[in-house]
């Protein structure tokens, strides 16, 4: 006699749970879902839904206050860029009825200032406070045939599959255009495949228009195989940045403050540069349809030692609190002394890297601790002084120093290089505090 096969029990895709179970199951083809799990996702798609709507509703003042949980200083630059990215979801309908009586044209934005002074964290997290999907391009590796590198479409490609493949919320979404400064055209003639070419394929996406998505391999196009989808660039905010490393120099020049070869600065005080204008751009080498396309320029000013010394400990997510945390998962407690974080900042400012030179301040004051700390039995509460840093930065890697060649006498002596290695930090190692860690 032929014994049944007995059925497989079906199960909930997402928790696990069993037919057998109370909670009745959905069934589809090859998989299903139970109640209590189709119910929360729901909830999660009509939260997603109403964050986007109130997100709508930040006034400028709103994003300002939102901003600086994450930014320290740059206030002017805060300022401009929240009411240019308000002005710009007023004008897409985000904010505001529907309908407008006048067309609003399009204003994508600059950012101009050093490296390191936040010019990419502004844009994320604007980006994230809207809750919208945000991509961060860079331009340096676009060819304008898509030879050598990537081209434009693939940047709307990446910003689909941000959006979890939504063509609506990515036609929504923001796009950061790192390194702007580097397609400035070069004098001189030669082919530039990455520069002027770069800048011409970029004017059509920037005013707005229907880019092809073809279906590589699902890389935000869609499924292998699959229709070419359309997304229009009309309602993308871009925000562009770069370093534009003499450019204070150009308008300092149109607006006078400069004179001619070094004798406006002997013996007189530093005249600040002027604001930067649409020409001083097309002079360090932006088309000037570009630049027409960027109406809004942002300039950002270089970090002084005290908001280096705020960024390591202030902000939401600091550096500071990063590191306490992966001692922490450790059973031990890291604290700095108030002279150990001004030296951070003080290395990290030697530097000229802007906020990007603390991490590695950070690190290689850390380096030992973090070799050492998990062998040591937890509960050990590790003070770091301002004499740690300060050994760690003397060790740091320099810029190679030229061979010189060497005396006669010294022939037969190896002149090999040697690496120094960083002491161990100097730290006061005693029992953690009462409570558990």
């Amino acid at each position: 006699m032929a014994v049944p096969l007995r059925r497989k029990l079906a199960h909930c895709s997402f928790c696990g749970v069993n037919e057998l179970a109370a909670v009745p199951l959905i069934t589809g083809t090859g998989t299903a879902i139970c109640v209590d799990c189709a119910y929360a996702g729901i909830a999660a798609v009509e939260g997603r839904r109403r964050a986007r709507q109130a997100s709508g509703r930040l006034t400028p003042s709103m994003l300002v206050a939102r901003l600086d949980e994450h930014v320290i200083a740059q206030d002017t630059a805060k300022r401009a860029l929240s009411v240019a990215v308000y002005n710009h979801f007023k004008r897409i309908g985000r904010i505001g009825p529907g309908e407008r009586s006048t067309r609003l044209a399009k204003s994508n934005i600059l950012l101009a200032g050093p490296s390191g002074t936040g010019k990419t964290l502004l844009a994320e997290t604007l980006a994230r406070t809207l809750d919208v999907p945000f991509v961060v391009a860079d331009v340096t590796s676009i060819t304008q045939a898509g030879y050598a590198g990537e081209d434009t479409e693939s940047i709307f490609r990446r910003l689909v599959t941000a959006a979890d493949g939504d063509i609506a919320a990515a036609q929504h979404g923001i796009v950061f255009l790192d390194e702007v400064d580097k397609l400035a055209r070069r004098e001189g003639g030669t082919l530039d495949v990455s520069g002027e070419g770069v800048q011409q394929s970029l004017l059509k996406v920037l005013e707005g228009t229907q880019v092809s998505l073809d279906p590589r391999g699902g890389a935000g196009g869609g499924p292998a195989g699959g229709e070419t989808r359309r997304l229009d660039t009309s309602d993308i905010l871009f925000i562009a940045g770069g370093a534009f490393v003499g450019l204070d120099e150009i308008a300092a020049e149109r607006g006078g403050s400069r004179g001619i070869g070094f004798a406006a600065d002997i013996g007189g005080e530093r005249v600040p540069a002027p604001e930067v204008e649409p020409q001083d751009l097309v002079s360090f080498g932006l088309l000037p349809e570009f630049v027409g396309r960027m109406p809004v320029v942002v300039q950002l000013q270089p970090l002084g030692l005290a908001e280096l010394r705020r960024i390591v400990s202030e902000p939401s997510g600091s550096l500071l609190s990063q590191y306490e945390e992966l001692f922490r998962l450790d059973g031990h407690v890291l604290s700095f002394t108030d002279e150990a974080l001004v030296a951070v900042a003080t290395a990290a400012h030697g530097r000229r890297t802007g906020a990007r030179g603390l991490r590695a301040i950070m690190e290689s004051t850390l380096l030992g601790l973090m070799y050492d700390s998990p062998d040591w039995d937890p509960g050990r509460r590790l003070v770091v002084e301002a004499a740690d840093v300060r050994a760690a930065a003397d060790t740091a890697p320099r810029p190679p120093v030229p061979a010189q060649t060497s005396p006669p006498a010294e022939a037969g002596r190896n002149t090999e290089h040697t690496e120094r290695r960083a002491p161990l930090p100097r730290v006061v190692q005693a029992a953690a505090p009462d409570h558990p860690v």
